[in-house]
Parts: structure tokens; C-alpha cells; sequence
């Protein structure tokens, strides 16, 4: 199949030098992603005291209730531009928010953005909401939402 197509590339050379070049980025960000995570884990570990951690979870089981108790009124959390989705992961790391505006804000991130480190970190922040610690989740929602922040500010920056 590969010797089928290299005879129409203009320079193979060039291509494989492109793809090694993709997959160091790749490489990079997954190490980046693993750091990130071993440190959100870490601060999970060793953060919290136990009352803390009981105190944490009666948050979390109330805020869920609420969460139910408020989906009637708003199953839908439409996501627009980024300063929107800054504000949505703010609500959300501020306990404001539940599982519905993360599963926004990855829709918004995966059709919309195109930056493996914030694709990666939201996809394990979503499975954290839905299947594990919601604690943990607003963790890793902290580092994507510490990056779009900076990037819109450069952006604003720039801009003037």
C-alpha cells in the first residue's frame, strides 16, 4: 500500500520527515497530558485531609441532586465561542456547574479546537464526571480552562 503511494509524492523524504515530526508532537503532548494528570492525582492523594474529603463528597451528592432537580429547566447548554466556553469551565471547576456543561464544553473542544493537549484533557475530564471523581474532573477542567485563558488573553493582546 505505502509503496503504492510514495512513487506519487513529490518527496518522500520530506513526508516521513513531516510524520516523524507529528508524532514527537503527539509524544510531546501525551507526556504533558500524563504529567498533568500525575499531579491532579497527587493533589487528589495527598490534598485533602478526610474531613475535607467528606465534606467534598456531601458538595458533590448535593450539587448533584440540584443538578437533577434543575435538568428540567435546562438539558441543553449551547456553546458559542470560546470566551463562552471559558465561562462554562469556570462554572463548572466552581462547582456551579455539573456533568451536562463539561459534555458542552467537549463538544465545543473536539468540533471546534483544534489543540491535542485541551482535546486529550477534556475527554479525561469527562470520563472522570460521568464514571469517576467529580473532584478529579474539575481538576483536569482547571488545566484546559488555565490554558484557554492564557491563549484568549495572548489573543486580546495581540489584537491591540
Amino acid at each position: 500500500m505505502i509503496s503504492k503511494l510514495i512513487p506519487k509524492l513529490k518527496d518522500p523524504v520530506s513526508v516521513l520527515l513531516d510524520l516523524q515530526r507529528e508524532v514527537e508532537d503527539i509524544n510531546k503532548t501525551i507526556r504533558t497530558v500524563d504529567r498533568v494528570l500525575k499531579n491532579i492525582d497527587a493533589k487528589l492523594r495527598f490534598g485533602f485531609t478526610e474531613s475535607e474529603s467528606a465534606e467534598s463528597k456531601s458538595k458533590s451528592k448535593s450539587m448533584a441532586e440540584s443538578m437533577t432537580e434543575s435538568k428540567s429547566l435546562s438539558t441543553s447548554i449551547t456553546i458559542t465561542n470560546r470566551e463562552k466556553l471559558v465561562e462554562e469551565l469556570e462554572r463548572f471547576i466552581d462547582g456551579k456547574a455539573g456533568v451536562e456543561t463539561i459534555k458542552a464544553c467537549f463538544d465545543y473542544i473536539m468540533n471546534n479546537i483544534n489543540c491535542q493537549f485541551c482535546r486529550t484533557m477534556i475527554a479525561s475530564a469527562l470520563a472522570e464526571a460521568e464514571y469517576g471523581s467529580i473532584e478529579k474532573s474539575r481538576f483536569i477542567a482547571l488545566e484546559v480552562y488555565k490554558y484557554l485563558k492564557q491563549e484568549l488573553e495572548n489573543e486580546h493582546g495581540q489584537a491591540r
